[in-house]
C-alpha cells in the first residue's frame, strides 16, 4: 500500500530545522495533518536545537487594541486561536470597552441582588433567561430616566406566595403602584 503523504526525511529537516517552520507550518506545506507530521519527526528523529526552540517562544504577532487601536506584541497562539486570541492591550481597555454606564451597572446590580434574594428564598427559576431579566432591569431604569417617575421591576406572583424569579414573571410598574400591590396578585 502506498503511503497518502510522500513526506522524505530531507525536505522534513529542510522545513523544521532549516527554515524552523512549525509543525503546523509544515502540515499546511505538505497538505497533511499536523499529527500526521509529529508521527514522521519522531521516525526520523528530529529534534530542533535548544536555540531555535528558544527563539520560536519569542515570536511575536502584532495585534491593535479594540478600544484604543494602539499596536501591542503578543505571543503567537495569542493571534491565532480563536479561543486565547487577545483583543485589548490592557486590563484598562477592556473594562473601558466593556462599561456601558453608571445607569447600565446600576441596572445589572439591582438584577443580580434579586437574583441572590430569590435563591435565598428558593424562588429562583433555573430555565430563566437571565439576559432577559437584565433587560428587563435595564428598561425600567430607562423609564425613570425617561419620566421621572420611579419605575420598578415587580414579580408579578410575588415570590412570597410561591412565585418564581423569571421573566415571565416579572413586569415594570412604577414605584407607588408596586408599593401598593405589595405582595397581593392582581388579576387584569
Amino acid at each position: 500500500m502506498q503511503p497518502k503523504f510522500n513526506i522524505s526525511q530531507e525536505q522534513l529537516y529542510q522545513l523544521y530545522i532549516i527554515e524552523n517552520k512549525s509543525r503546523k507550518e509544515c502540515a499546511e506545506f505538505f497538505g497533511c495533518s499536523d499529527p500526521l507530521i509529529k508521527q514522521k519527526i519522531r521516525k526520523y528523529g528530529l529534534q530542533k536545537p535548544k536555540y531555535l526552540e528558544n527563539k520560536n517562544k519569542e515570536r511575536k504577532e502584532v495585534l491593535y487594541c479594540e478600544n484604543c487601536g494602539t499596536k501591542f506584541m503578543v505571543s503567537r497562539f495569542r493571534a491565532i486561536n480563536e479561543k486565547w486570541k487577545l483583543r485589548f492591550c490592557s486590563h484598562s481597555c477592556s473594562t473601558k470597552f466593556r462599561y456601558l454606564g453608571e445607569d447600565h451597572k446600576r441596572a445589572v446590580l439591582n438584577s443580580i441582588a434579586a437574583r441572590r434574594r430569590c435563591r435565598i428564598r428558593d424562588a429562583f427559576d433555573e430555565t430563566a433567561d437571565q439576559q432577559k431579566i437584565n433587560k428587563i432591569y435595564c428598561e425600567a431604569k430607562r423609564l425613570t430616566e425617561e419620566t421621572n417617575i420611579p419605575h420598578e421591576v415587580d414579580h408579578i406572583i410575588p415570590i412570597s406566595k410561591g412565585g418564581k424569579h423569571h421573566e415571565d414573571n416579572l413586569q415594570i410598574i412604577t414605584m407607588q403602584e408596586n408599593r401598593k400591590k405589595h405582595t397581593k396578585i392582581i388579576e387584569d
